[in-house]
């Protein structure tokens, strides 16, 4: 159903007074199918509460000091670097390839899920704002840690 320019303003307002939680009952309570301006107007709020939301957590998150965990980071691309390039440089095996990728990866996981951010290249997700992205991200991280190990182990 169609709301006229009057009972849009005013379901606006209604909308932009209320919490995150609020807005998703709300729009589950709609029918799918629905393509009205009820729809439009909670999906646009949502998406302006999370942009708001990652926007605080982003703020808080670079105005907090994470020196270890930058070091970790860091720590977590030069092992990985480092034990792909040894085989080549030391002539061993690739079995420290194996290990120093799946450490890597899990010390790079480990450091996501306590700051509850992931982060790699571009993308970045918080677990507060984007939950699914963000754990998918994390077990991928794990995944292909073991991926690599496994793969090492069998050459």
């Amino acid at each position: 159903m169609l709301l006229s320019d009057e009972e849009i303003e005013a379901y606006e307002k209604e909308v932009k007074k209320l919490s995150l939680d609020e807005l998703k009952k709300r729009l589950n309570e709609l029918p799918e199918y629905d393509s009205s301006d009820e729809w439009s107007l909670i999906e646009d709020r949502i998406d302006e509460l999370l942009k708001e939301q990652a926007e605080k957590l982003e703020y808080d998150y670079q105005n907090t000091p994470h020196r270890m965990s930058f070091i970790i980071r860091a720590f977590c691309i030069i092992l990985f670097v480092a034990g792909f390039l040894y085989p080549f440089v030391a002539g061993g095996s690739m079995m420290v390839v194996g290990i120093t990728s799946l450490c890597s990866c899990t010390l790079f996981g480990i450091v996501a899920i306590i700051d509850k951010r992931f982060k790699l290249f571009s993308e970045l997700y918080y677990e507060e704002t984007h939950p699914n992205d963000y754990r998918t991200s994390v077990i991928a991280t794990f995944l292909f840690g073991v991926f690599c190990f496994a793969m090492c182990m069998l050459m």
